[in-house]
């Protein structure tokens, strides 16, 4: 089974949120960071990775002797790392989404193909968890590229938790493709609903099935809750502000290795996640 933790804004909780549901889990268990961006599961772990795997895309290298300014790589590609130059073609390689396709159509064979790392892949292993975690080269533009081949490592015979990237643009999308379930974590605050209203609609046109966590809940404060009984989306956990839970977060430890009741509460939820699926 595939479990997504998403958000459709950041710093709501989702990360501290995946951990948590991992860390209650008595079973091997997989958990795979795919905000690639900015990979922030490991930080809960002591542990350093046991292996690490360079990830290459490729993007075309003009040789400039067999190139006559054709125009037609271009005009193949939709995403404007290619304009026409005075003399040749100039090629912007942040802006490349590795298809190939210019390569295979330049009717001079000037475009080759070239290696370029956009990541690295980390495995740490910590208790029954398998930690996977994908880390995009600084100045790259290949998110949904790397979380593709950082989905791709996991072990399918083991229940699996993806940590996916805050928003709904395309890093999101690479994220929850694939996965059977989405817990969308979300705060009550006017922004918080805002940007799940995103994400909801997102989810809805993926035709995923999902549940609502609202995190930092205040007395009083519906906000979320309004929303989901008007959309009839169910709400299958709650988790309150308090001080216990900023201390034990703030100490950089996991909520449910600290305190019973809520190692209980993230672990129903699973078990209830599970059966449902099943």
């Amino acid at each position: 089974m595939k479990i997504a933790i998403a958000s459709g804004k950041g710093g709501v909780g989702k990360t501290t949120f995946a951990v948590n549901l991992a860390s209650s889990y008595d079973k091997e268990i997989n958990l795979v960071d795919c905000d690639v961006e900015e990979p922030n599961c490991h930080l809960f772990f002591d542990e350093i990775p046991y292996k690490t795997k360079e990830v290459f895309n490729i993007i075309p290298k003009l040789d400039k002797n067999l190139c006559d300014n054709c125009g037609i790589c271009r005009k193949f590609c939709n995403y404007g790392a290619i304009i026409n130059g005075k003399n040749h073609p100039l090629i912007f390689d942040e802006m490349c989404h590795s298809c190939g396709g210019c390569i295979k159509l330049c009717p001079k064979s000037a475009l080759i193909e070239e290696k370029r790392k956009v990541g690295e892949i980390e495995f740490i292993k910590h208790k029954n968890i398998n930690l996977i975690s994908g880390k995009t080269t600084v100045g790259t533009s290949a998110s949904p590229f790397l979380i593709k081949h950082t989905k791709n490592m996991v072990d399918n015979n083991n229940l699996t938790i993806f940590d996916i990237a805050p928003g709904s643009a395309c890093p999101v999308v690479s994220g929850l493709f694939g996965c059977d379930v989405a817990l969308l974590i979300a705060e009550p605050t006017p922004f918080g609903l805002h940007d799940l209203k995103l994400i909801v609609s997102l989810i809805k046109d993926m035709n995923i099935p999902f549940f609502i966590v609202v995190n930092k809940m205040e007395k009083g404060n519906s906000i979320i809750h309004d929303f989901c009984k008007a959309e009839n989306i169910k709400i299958i956990m709650e988790l309150e502000e308090n001080q216990e839970i900023s201390k034990i977060y703030s100490n950089g430890k996991i909520l449910v290795n600290e305190n019973q009741k809520y190692k209980n509460l993230f672990k129903n939820l699973l078990d209830e996640l599970v059966k449902k699926h099943d």
